[in-house]
């Protein structure tokens, strides 16, 4: 609960194994209207107050999800709008002075940087089904290898968010 939303989205773009070439921020809805916490490196204090938005740097994840079944949304790549929604799910005691995060699983390669929001996800993942065809390779020439939708690289993952915690 006192992790930054700047840091959350950190260990988000980290599991996902996306390298922040995007922006992107948190999002609670209040009813009819939504509050937005920028998370984005590339914007400046100067961006942030132009848009309206508040600074993530300087909210923790308990201000907005204080009771189980509290959520919000993370947006990555505002052209894209990859949406994920982050549940509290349980709470705990915890020590407030130790900041670890730990990714426990994940399933399905992440959609990669640029590859053209779900419809270009799906053509790739597609694409993949036939390794042959021509719009495989022309895929395979972009990645400089073979992508399988289906492989989620839990270890390197874990050991990416893991360095979150030094």
């Amino acid at each position: 609960s006192n992790l930054t939303l700047s840091s959350l989205a950190a260990v988000i773009l980290l599991a996902m194994g996306w390298n922040e070439n995007h922006l992107h921020q948190f999002v609670v809805r209040h009813g009819l209207s939504s509050t937005y916490y920028s998370t984005s490196i590339h914007e400046t204090a100067h961006d942030i107050a132009e848009s309206g938005s508040r600074d993530g740097k300087k909210h923790c994840i308990g201000e907005l999800l204080s009771n189980v079944g509290d959520k919000l949304t993370f947006e990555y790549d505002f052209g894209d709008s990859w949406m994920h929604t982050v549940k509290l799910i349980a709470s705990a005691e915890y020590d407030r002075q130790k900041k670890e995060v730990k990714l426990l699983a994940g399933e399905r390669a992440c959609p990669l940087d640029d590859c053209g929001a779900l419809p270009g996800y799906r053509e790739l993942c597609e694409a993949m089904d036939r390794p042959y065809s021509s719009s495989a390779q022309r895929f395979m020439e972009w990645l400089d290898c073979r992508f399988d939708p289906e492989y989620f690289p839990l270890e390197m993952a874990q050991k990416a968010v893991a360095s979150c915690n030094k």
